[in-house]
């Protein structure tokens, strides 16, 4: 990546699937508790083909994301357990719009993984869009 990095962006996917091409994920070099989850939210992007609305989209990947972080916090993968938690995202209507919805979903019970299939199929949304 070429380009300049927004200070408060920690990484970014280039989902190429539709497109039948390899998938990217771009991320800033930094401590492995950071790393890792921001692989795993940009993993969660690239799982399934992109959404058209960018509130589910992120809610889909804040679901993939917390999945990821309960088995690097079971496995205590890259020794990780207790460093592991979940940063507040960007004020600005999009991440932590889309995070408070996945949350409340999870408090009500929700797998996150089962979240994330049915953000994906288009099946719940962020603000019962659908």
């Amino acid at each position: 990546f070429g380009g300049k990095w927004n200070e408060g962006i920690q990484g970014f996917a280039v989902n190429k699937k539709e497109q039948g091409q390899a998938s990217e994920i771009f991320v800033r070099k930094g401590e492995a508790d950071k790393v890792m989850l921001t692989l795993g939210h940009e993993i969660g992007h690239l799982m399934t083909r992109p959404l058209n609305n960018q509130q589910n989209e992120e809610a889909k990947a804040f679901a993939f994301s917390i999945a990821w972080m309960r088995k690097i916090k079971e496995f205590n993968i890259a020794n990780l357990q207790t460093s592991i938690s979940l940063d507040a995202p960007a004020q600005n209507g999009l991440h932590d719009v889309a995070l408070d919805f996945v949350l409340n979903q999870i408090k009500d019970g929700q797998d996150p993984m089962f979240l994330h299939r049915e953000i994906a199929h288009s099946l719940i949304g962020v603000k019962n869009e659908l």
